[in-house]
């Protein structure tokens, strides 16, 4: 296993999830081993929510947008690794896109994904287990967190929800936020 020196922190989820009010949170509040010199891939998300250019600014992020998802290949990271020279990475991912395409390529020396969070809106998430399964399991198969936003305080479906997850991923923490965005439970 090679030495990651430029850690990566994938954040996965379907559109208007929440990925990008997330990762704005992480950035404004901090998260573990989160420092300055990092690189913000959005990798072909035109949300409702925007980056706050300010918030960025002040926490020495520099935004990148990948327009094609077939931009993400070894010599377009190569690329930014050489252009940035970034002490670590956040790639938001588009849901419709495989992860395992992601885990497979050739990162610049140094480069790993040492975390991945799947975001999923809980007010539509039993629309998005009916529908788009394989979607949702490509997801959470590698995820070490699933948060689920936006839940109603429904203690039977949240059940129902961890068991989805628990079926790909028996070691990931999942939570579940309100409305409002206050954790409801963890499991």
């Amino acid at each position: 296993m090679r030495d990651i020196t430029v850690p990566i922190t994938l954040v996965t989820g379907f559109l208007e999830s929440g990925k990008t009010t997330a990762i704005m949170q992480i950035m404004e509040q901090g998260f573990g081993d989160f420092k300055g010199g990092t690189l913000l891939i959005d990798v072909e998300e035109k949300g409702e929510v925007t980056y706050d250019q300010e918030l960025l600014r002040r926490r020495n992020v520099i935004y990148v947008e990948a327009d094609d998802p077939g931009l993400l290949r070894a010599d377009y990271f190569q690329s930014l690794a050489d252009a940035y020279a970034p002490e670590q990475v956040f790639i938001e991912y588009n849901g419709t896109f495989k992860v395992n395409y992601l885990e497979r390529l050739t990162l610049p020396k140094g480069w790993g994904i040492v975390r991945q969070m799947t975001i999923l809106d809980g007010s539509v998430f039993h629309i998005y287990r009916k529908h788009q399964k394989e979607q949702f399991r490509d997801m959470a198969v590698g995820a070490d967190l699933v948060l689920f936003n936006r839940c109603a305080p429904d203690l039977d479906q949240l059940k129902i929800f961890a068991m989805d997850v628990r079926e790909v991923n028996k070691t990931a923490q999942v939570v579940f936020e309100d409305r409002e965005g206050k954790i409801i439970t963890c499991i």
